[in-house]
């Protein structure tokens, strides 16, 4: 590994999508990486019904890092 890795899950946490969570989730336990952050953020229930905003809430608890690695959700979003 080359530095710090974030991982961000945006999978269900319910239904079909559960088992995917978990699985993820028992891999990274497995791993043991101290370098390897990981994050679960239910994306279909934050931003259900076009609530695109509270995207905000996993920005929010990106930020430290993002800014860690010397990126910015400005840098991030203006890359494309």
């Amino acid at each position: 590994m080359y530095g710090d890795v974030i991982l961000v899950n945006l999978v269900n946490q319910s239904g079909h999508e559960k088992p995917v969570k978990l699985a993820f989730e028992e891999v990274i336990n497995k791993l043991g990486m101290s370098r390897l952050k990981y994050i679960y953020f239910d994306f279909h229930a934050e931003c259900s019904k076009m609530r695109w905003d509270r995207i905000s809430l996993l920005i929010d608890r990106l930020k430290g890092d993002l800014e860690k690695q010397q990126l910015t959700p400005s840098c991030v979003s203006n890359s494309r």
